[in-house]
């Protein structure tokens, strides 16, 4: 009973981050609010600095309550092309996206 748990338990793992992704691709941008504007410019700040240095190239996105409240690219999708990122950018999760799409088919 033990090993059938311990076998069903990554598949559920699996199958809930699955889930996360597809319900939150639809989600729209929320307005924040002025309380958590200080939270969203602090974010920005931070990001933009790292990238301006050299520390950071990617797609920044922060949610509260299933919302999301601010989002930004930054850097290069391809840097031999100069293609900018997108906040629809695709990213290979490398080993954690194989068991996601195994369970897809």
């Amino acid at each position: 009973m033990l090993g059938l748990r311990l076998i069903r338990m990554p598949f559920i793992l699996l199958n809930s981050v699955f889930l996360f992704f597809v319900l939150s691709c639809n989600s729209k941008p929320a307005q924040a609010s002025p309380e958590s504007e200080e939270l969203v410019q602090s974010f920005r700040t931070h990001f933009q600095k790292l990238f301006r240095d050299g520390q950071f190239n990617g797609v920044v996105l922060l949610a509260s309550n299933g919302r999301i409240i601010y989002q930004e690219a930054l850097g290069l999708q391809n840097a031999q092309t100069g293609r900018k990122l997108t906040k629809d950018s695709v990213f290979n999760l490398a080993s954690v996206s194989k068991p996601i799409t195994a369970t897809e088919y």
